[in-house]
């Protein structure tokens, strides 16, 4: 019953020893958890195919009896194609037969206006919703937390919140905290690294921590330190933990000897990335008719490809001279340097108050802390 200011200030600040001057640098992030999944995999593959494909049900024997046991590998190559698993909800209505409607509470409402107001300024086609988020975000300080958490367990997912840095300065070095917070970004796949040579190094790094700081012997050694816990999601509904570790053993050789040297290690690969530093939020692409990222950073907003291995534009903060958000959108009038010319920039979302308090931070308060 607090808003997100107040916890921050009776609960957060005074357990974490955080100056005042440095606290607007923070943040409450929450993610939206897996869904609770006890089906077998025939019951995920007929939910699925009622939800997107009704023609494909006949072959779901098939496709149980072809990928038993790579659940997680046939899952991601579908929900690439058609769109995510039917939500818990979802599941239920198709369950009893009714076609999938799901139950109007809080969270499902806003998403349904999101589509229809985007619909009406013509953003958002009749076949697409927007995308659901796919990376923590940082809440807005006005926001009750309790509230996100009832929302979001409505639609049967676990609320994951973390409290960490935000902001971050142009240039910033590595320190302890920073270097631990990126670990666990990767882990949770905040921290996109789509190059799989540069994930596997990644990995065998977090396993060499684990092994007080000593290279793993090899593929069996990094599955008994814990090879699956530390391998984000994406890489493991492509791969098996197998073949990971079979992948990891040819990055041995060059681990640093050291903690430090495997801090610094983690943290040189991590920088070279796209989104480093940047909080990642899910945009509705009118062009391709899916997801892009929406990345903000201290160098501005930038949108990059769904991959996180491409920035397709970037506005740079001080060519935008205003900007705002509506339940549907983020919105930014742009400057074009060259020409002169001022256009309005509309990013169809359903996190768009979230993106707007986050360039807030950056166009206004970073300014306090010379960022």
């Amino acid at each position: 019953d607090e808003d997100l200011d107040a916890v921050f200030n009776d609960a957060i600040y005074p357990i974490t020893g955080i100056s005042e001057s440095e606290q607007i640098m923070y943040g409450l992030f929450v993610i939206d958890g897996k869904p609770k999944n006890d089906r077998s995999l025939k019951q995920r593959l007929t939910l699925f195919y009622k939800k997107h494909n009704p023609a494909k049900l006949v072959h779901v024997d098939y496709f149980v009896a072809s990928w038993s046991g790579n659940d997680e590998a046939l899952f991601h190559t579908l929900t690439k194609k058609y769109g995510p698993e039917p939500t818990a909800a979802e599941a239920e209505a198709l369950e009893r037969g009714n076609k999938g409607k799901e139950k109007k509470n809080l969270l499902v409402m806003s998403i349904t206006a999101a589509k229809n107001a985007g619909k009406r300024l013509g953003f958002v086609s009749d076949q697409k919703e927007l995308p659901s988020p796919q990376h923590s975000w940082a809440l807005p300080w006005w926001v009750f937390p309790g509230d996100v958490f009832l929302r979001m367990v409505k639609q049967g997912v676990e609320p994951v919140f973390t409290f960490k840095r935000k902001l971050f300065k142009k240039g910033e070095k590595a320190s302890a905290e920073l270097v631990d917070q990126v670990k666990m970004d990767f882990v949770n796949g905040d921290q996109v690294v789509p190059n799989f040579d540069e994930a596997k190094e990644l990995i065998t790094i977090l396993l060499a921590m684990r092994n007080g700081a000593k290279a793993p012997k090899d593929a069996a050694h990094m599955l008994d330190l814990g090879l699956k816990e530390v391998t984000p999601i994406d890489w493991l509904s492509q791969k098996t933990p197998q073949e990971i570790a079979e992948a990891c053993e040819a990055c041995l050789s060059s681990l640093g000897s050291n903690a430090k040297q495997l801090n610094d290690q983690f943290w040189a690969i991590c920088q070279k990335q796209i989104t480093f530093g940047m909080s990642l939020f899910s945009i509705y692409d009118e062009k391709s008719q899916g997801r892009v990222l929406g990345g903000v950073d201290p160098k501005g907003f930038h949108l990059v490809s769904e991959t996180g291995d491409q920035v397709l534009t970037t506005f740079v903060y001080r060519n935008i001279k205003e900007f705002g958000a509506t339940q549907s959108y983020f919105w930014m009038k742009v400057i074009e340097p060259k020409a002169g010319k001022e256009e309005t920039v509309y990013l169809p979302t359903i996190q768009a108050w979230d993106i707007y308090a986050l360039v807030y931070d950056y166009t206004h308060n970073a300014q306090l802390l010379n960022l």
